[in-house]
């Protein structure tokens, strides 16, 4: 079953309510549809390529804006748009992202960014203006604490995360110490 024609998904998230977010990266908006609508609602405009999408607990949208080298964030109840994470230009300093393809949020409301281009995996607690890796701090390569081209990531009950890591042609898994979050 068809559930939505004509877009050019490149990412998914539901809410609460059984409504539908998904990404656009040719539109370079996000829309939502309700439950039995046939046409969904416009957003987020203005991004560049988003990617994955994620519905925290507050039910609030947050988007991987790739080209744009950030994350917002659509507050639930006010709708309000804010930048969460990176700073709109790429690059290697832990306020910056390059290329972020993922991004998922904790209980906590921390969120995570698979940071693809620098190959890492960002944590940015809630309201801080910088993140810290948390994986790939040694750069580019194969061994357990280094990724390639991260483009997803997931966490289980147990708060371990999960990343894939692309350019390794692999899913690697990671227990998360919160205290320091």
């Amino acid at each position: 079953q068809t559930v939505i024609k004509n877009i050019a998904a490149s990412g998914i998230a539901r809410d609460n309510e059984g409504s539908l977010y998904v990404s656009d990266w040719t539109e370079n908006i996000v829309k939502k549809w309700r439950v039995d609508e046939t046409i969904g609602q416009v957003i987020i405009s203005g991004l560049n390529r988003p990617c994955l999408l994620f519905v925290d607990l507050n039910q609030s949208i947050v988007v991987a804006d790739q080209w744009n080298h950030r994350v917002i964030k659509v507050d639930n109840e006010t709708t309000q748009i804010s930048i969460v994470a990176g700073i709109g230009s790429a690059g290697r300093d832990e306020n910056k992202l390059n290329l972020p393809l993922s991004v998922a949020v904790d209980q906590l409301g921390t969120i995570y960014v698979a940071d693809t281009k620098n190959h890492r995996i960002m944590r940015w607690p809630r309201g801080a203006i910088s993140g810290n890796v948390i994986v790939g701090s040694r750069g580019e390569g194969s061994r357990s604490d280094q990724l390639s081209e991260p483009s997803d990531l997931s966490f289980d009950s147990d708060g371990n995360l999960y990343v894939v890591d692309a350019g390794n042609n692999r899913v690697q898994k990671y227990p998360i110490d919160k205290s320091s979050c």
